[in-house]
């Protein structure tokens, strides 16, 4: 009976984090940052999976001859909602800077091109300026609190991991 729980427990437990992996929608400005981050990557990137390669050119000239890290900073704006296509497209300012400094700031056209799947479909590069309503840039990368956040929620789940292991696996006990 004990040994049924058990499994019971780790089958249930096993369905919840599974749950919790499940894919999640997608925002027009996390494909603009994820391609960013792939186009940083040089030639171990995959940009060409959120943009067409002319538009990465366009970008960072070159990189796939570059070694990961030459864009010093990538910050995203919101969408500016400047195009009439409803839900199907959205227009994403962008920041990079360079490790020699140069700044370069552009709007990535962004288009649906299935139920949750986005695409960078081109940009227009020069001076775009913050989003439409002069809000500051979200520069990528976490903040302070999202890591003692992270942290929490490892101390969590790693307890959950330990309390799991000895459910189904008691120590076991030496005879007195």
């Amino acid at each position: 009976m004990r040994r049924n729980l058990r499994v019971t427990l780790a089958i249930v437990l096993g369905a919840i984090l599974a749950g919790s992996c499940a894919a999640q929608a997608q925002r027009p400005e996390g494909i603009v940052e994820r391609w960013l981050v792939s186009l940083n990557q040089g030639a171990a990137g995959r940009p060409d999976l959120y943009a067409p390669d002319e538009v990465s050119e366009l970008v960072l000239p070159g990189w796939r001859d570059l070694e990961p890290g030459e864009l010093d900073e990538i910050e995203i704006g919101a969408d500016r909602g400047e195009r009439m296509c409803e839900e199907h497209c959205a227009d994403v300012p962008f920041r990079v800077i360079d490790l020699d400094g140069d700044v370069k700031e552009g709007i990535a056209h962004v288009d649906r091109i299935s139920g949750t799947d986005w695409r960078v479909a081109s940009v227009d590069l020069g001076g775009a300026g913050l989003a439409a309503d002069g809000g500051a840039w979200a520069t990528t990368g976490a903040s302070v609190t999202a890591w003692y956040l992270a942290i929490a929620a490892a101390v969590v789940l790693a307890l959950v991991a330990v309390t799991g292991v000895r459910l189904i696996h008691p120590p076991e006990r030496e005879p007195a």
